[in-house]
């Protein structure tokens, strides 16, 4: 079931065709917002059909008033000769936008947010919030976070980042800019800013190319593999744990933000699995060795070790994670595979004799250092 629009119809069809037999001197502008509050009432008190619910019914009024009010800016776009003609048309846009936003307030789970606002409404939209745009924007640019983000958030704001503007868009700006008056007494960072975002699902394709710019960079900063690895394992939990607070898409047409990103750091983490298995395979050919060979005896070369750590050269303090790596990364001259248990009992159980060997070593380096200085 559908409202019936067609007494607003023959108003434009008069005025454009300039119809005689439904002359629009005839209806006054409060004839227009008489029967624009019939259609509000006749929708709020309309029961559905049962092969058609009721978001289905509100998607259908609003492709209706939507229609209509692109042909009436259309109309008023070529212009109108009759000034009274061009209030009545004025007076009927301006009604069927209030009626658009009265079912957007008191239908919010029903309403179509991916339809297209109407250049009047977008119009609105900026005058009504300018301040609060302009106070939005005054706060970010104390903010210590990158000139990329702050362009991103300031195209947002201003409805100018690519693609087709919806009310989703405007919807999303109004939090957006209520997030952060309300946190203008603190220092937002630019990790809470981008997680505010993607809880809200601010998938625009730009934004995902900031947050993948953000993650290479990160990524190019860190030197070992190793680290590479850690730093993806806690950017992937990171994003996992943060919750969607929206349902909807900002934009329909391209991929959860949260998905994409997950798909970077998979492909991510892909890799240097990939990169791990080539270097295995070059240790099985022999085209690369696997540890690095020390004089010391296996005893030798913990308590050496042990002396690194307690002179603070070495800061990791979990004497597990050391006797792993010295073990999978060395081997002496006396066994090419260093068992953790001897290595363990070795940096806790210290023989003279070794103590000696390694004392030898040590004063060997000294002399040398002193040679050089």
């Amino acid at each position: 079931m559908n409202i019936e629009l067609g007494y607003l119809y023959q108003i434009i069809d008069s005025i454009t065709n300039k119809s005689i037999a439904f002359a629009p001197e005839d209806n006054s502008e409060s004839d227009i917002l008489n029967e624009v509050n019939r259609l509000k009432q006749k929708i709020h008190s309309c029961v559905p059909e049962s092969k058609c619910g009721l978001q289905d019914f509100i998607h259908l009024q609003l492709t209706s008033i939507g229609r209509m009010i692109n042909q009436i800016e259309d109309v008023l776009k070529q212009g109108i000769e009759s000034e009274d003609h061009r209030k009545l048309l004025e007076v009927m846009l301006f009604s069927l936008e209030e009626l658009l936003n009265y079912l957007w307030k008191y239908y919010p789970l029903e309403f179509d947010l991916s339809i297209q606002p109407s250049t009047s409404a977008m119009e609105k939209y900026q005058q009504e919030n300018q301040e609060k745009i302009d106070a939005a924007l005054h706060y970010i640019n104390y903010l210590e976070i990158s000139q990329d983000l702050k362009g991103i958030i300031r195209d947002t704001l201003y409805l100018k980042l690519s693609g087709t503007t919806t009310y989703k868009w405007i919807s999303f700006n109004l939090e957006l800019i209520n997030y952060l008056c309300d946190n203008n007494d603190t220092q937002l960072s630019e990790e809470a800013i981008i997680g505010r975002l993607i809880s809200r699902q601010f998938n625009h394709p730009r934004f995902y190319e900031f947050c993948h710019t953000v993650v290479i960079e990160k990524l190019n900063s860190l030197s070992a593999i190793s680290d590479h690895y850690r730093e993806l394992i806690y950017m992937r939990k990171s994003l996992i744990q943060i919750p969607a607070f929206a349902v909807s898409l900002y934009s329909p047409f391209s991929e959860a933000i949260k998905d994409s990103l997950l798909k970077l750091f998979d492909s991510e983490l892909e890799f240097l699995k990939e990169l791990d298995f080539i270097n295995t395979e070059l240790v099985n050919s022999g085209l690369l060795d696997s540890t690095y060979k020390v004089s010391l005896s296996v005893k030798q070369l913990a308590f050496y070790i042990f002396l690194n750590v307690e002179a603070g050269i070495i800061i990791e303090q979990k004497a597990t994670r050391i006797h792993q790596y010295v073990i999978s990364h060395v081997s002496t001259a006396e066994k090419p595979e260093i068992s953790e248990k001897s290595f363990s009992n070795g940096y806790y159980v210290h023989n003279p004799e070794d103590i000696r060997r390694v004392s030898e070593k040590l004063a060997r380096m000294l002399a040398i250092a002193q040679e050089k200085y």
